[in-house]
């Protein structure tokens, strides 16, 4: 029936709404994550200006797969490249997450690696 196509236009409206309204409020944050490399970096960075332009608010950011520290020389090398893609960020709030084997495949496994916020 053509009322029920109004009808759902109307509720896609108000969800519509709805969602604006929490993205714009004080309690929303946008998590970034990022890879330390320089083209990684300048998208994040965009994206950074993208989410604040819009009146969002960045919460944090992870870097993730980072070279771990270690006494190999390459690994020391690019660690350091790393560490000056990072800085491009031009924050102090970066979480890295050193490289691993394995993914993390569990809330209580990633809880241990980034301090989440309630």
């Amino acid at each position: 029936p053509a009322g029920s196509l109004a009808e759902e236009l109307i509720r896609a409206s108000r969800a519509l709404h709805a969602l604006e309204e929490t993205m714009q409020s004080d309690a929303t944050r946008v998590i970034v994550v990022t890879r330390p490399e320089r083209i990684v970096i300048a998208e994040s960075q965009r994206l950074i200006g993208a989410v604040e332009a819009c009146g969002m608010r960045i919460g944090g950011i992870i870097a993730n797969y980072i070279t771990p520290e270690n006494d190999c020389v390459c690994d020391q090398s690019l660690r350091g490249f790393e560490q000056d893609a990072l800085a491009q960020l031009g924050r102090d709030d970066v979480v890295e997450i050193a490289r691993r084997d394995a993914p993390v495949t569990g809330l209580e496994e990633l809880s241990g690696l980034v301090p989440l916020r309630s």
